[in-house]
Parts: structure tokens; C-alpha cells; sequence
């Protein structure tokens, strides 16, 4: 299967199972393209080279099963701790015929997953939960020299000031802001390392 007939098959099953999960309010092939492909490929230049990634909080897959159809070498972990949408996401790994990728269902926040599974390269989630949050759930799962990625909407600048003692706490530096668009919507892509 071509990567295009993967982002096709990909599209198909989002339109097939969105009555049975809640995955996403967007439907129309054109808008998944823009606002979910192309949003969760808005990460790759930033992985540099790692060679695993976790997508905390992952629900339809975004960015993490993009990530893997764009770049086969990383290891990839979705992780959601609702078993529809983890159901969904192993539904997808299979009819793509994707390797070197998992589903897990549960929780950020249980040890046994970080201490299994864990550390990787890169951490990464889109507009999951707070930034605050967000840095919390994923520290444990990233060392020095990885990279954290949160991907923001247009109020970073307000989840960054409240995230500040978050920041401080784990030692943790805003390497890098990225602002792109989609379309008329703004988006920024915040990149933490230790």
C-alpha cells in the first residue's frame, strides 16, 4: 500500500467508525487531510533523529499514526485510555499493514506503562490536555536530550505563563516555538527538552 493509499484507507475507516466512537467532529475528506494529517506531519521536522515517539492521549491517531506512515523507522506507542478508540487504533494498524507501532490502552499517569514501555525520544500530544498537564503526564517517559512536543492552539502563550512552575519543577527549557497555519486556523508547536 502506497503512503497515499494509506492516508485514503486511513480516511475511510475515521468516515466508517465515527458512529461507533467518538472520534472526531471532522468528516469531510478534504478537512481530515488539512486539519488532521497535515497538523500531526507539522511535528516531523522536529523529531530529528528519534528513533521512538509516544502520543499521549492519542484518541483517532493524531499525530502519532501520521508520524509513522511519513517516517516507517520510528518506533511508535498510541496510548488512550479509552478501549473504543484503542480498539479503533489497532483496527487501523492492521488494515495499513503498519509495523513497528502499538495501541495501549490506559493511562498516562500508571507507572507500569512508563516503566514498561518507556523512556522514548519523543513525547508528543495534540491539544490533549493544559500544557501544565501535559508536562506533568510526560516527564517520566522522556530523559536529557529528548524532546517533549506539545501541539498548541492559539492561546500557548496563556497554557505557558500557568504552566511556569510545572516547567521550573522538572528543570525543563522551551527549546523551540513553532507557528504555522492551517488553513485560517493558527497553530504553534511547543518543544520542551530536559
Amino acid at each position: 500500500m502506497t503512503r497515499d493509499e494509506q492516508y485514503q484507507h486511513y480516511t475511510d475507516l475515521i468516515r466508517k467508525w465515527k458512529d461507533v466512537v467518538n472520534l472526531t467532529a471532522i468528516t469531510d475528506p478534504d478537512e481530515i487531510k488539512i486539519k488532521h494529517f497535515e497538523d500531526s506531519k507539522a511535528v516531523i521536522p522536529f523529531l530529528r533523529s528519534a528513533r521512538s515517539l509516544i502520543d499521549i492521549g492519542s484518541g483517532a491517531g493524531f499525530p502519532g499514526i501520521p508520524i509513522k506512515i511519513e517516517c516507517p523507522q520510528i518506533h511508535v506507542v498510541l496510548l488512550d485510555s479509552n478501549r473504543k478508540k484503542v480498539n479503533f487504533l489497532r483496527q487501523v494498524i492492521f488494515e495499513l499493514g503498519l509495523t513497528g507501532i502499538e495501541a495501549i490502552q490506559g493511562r498516562a499517569e500508571d507507572p507500569e506503562i512508563f516503566r514498561t514501555k518507556g523512556p522514548f525520544d519523543a513525547v508528543v500530544s495534540r491539544a490533549t490536555w493544559p500544557l501544565e498537564i501535559f508536562l506533568e503526564l510526560a516527564e517520566p517517559y522522556y530523559g536529557q536530550g529528548d524532546s517533549c512536543i506539545a501541539m498548541k492552539g492559539p492561546r500557548w502563550k496563556i497554557e505557558l505563563k500557568a504552566a511556569e512552575s510545572v516547567i521550573k519543577k522538572y528543570g525543563l527549557k522551551l527549546a523551540q516555538t513553532h507557528p504555522y497555519s492551517l488553513g485560517k486556523e493558527s497553530r504553534t508547536l511547543l518543544i520542551f527538552g530536559k
